[in-house]
């Protein structure tokens, strides 16, 4: 579940310390060290907690019954028509498409 939110991680920190470094025309910084400080710790905060909470409740959600399956009409484009089609390429082509 790492893998979820570490790649979030850096690019967040990259924003937040381009941000922080750069200055207005006033001459004030866009962010100051107080959002500064909030962004590290809600990146520290969901960093953790979200691998954690994922890990704890969804075994949870798969534990009850599956969601009935939708119900296919005429249009669906995976229906076994269409889905030929696809395969073999479009109606009427003598060569698949690759």
């Amino acid at each position: 579940m790492w893998s979820l939110t570490l790649p979030q991680v850096p690019a967040t920190l990259a924003a937040t310390l381009v941000a922080f470094d750069a200055f207005d025309a006033a001459g004030h910084r866009l962010i100051d060290d107080r959002l500064l400080d909030a962004v590290l710790v809600l990146m520290l905060t969901t960093s953790i907690l979200g691998p954690v909470l994922t890990e704890r409740f969804a075994p949870r959600l798969l534990e009850g019954e599956a969601p009935p399956d939708r119900k296919a009409d005429s249009t669906d484009v995976l229906d076994q028509g269409r889905l030929e089609d696809i395969r073999g390429g479009i109606a009427g082509d003598s060569q698949p498409r690759r």
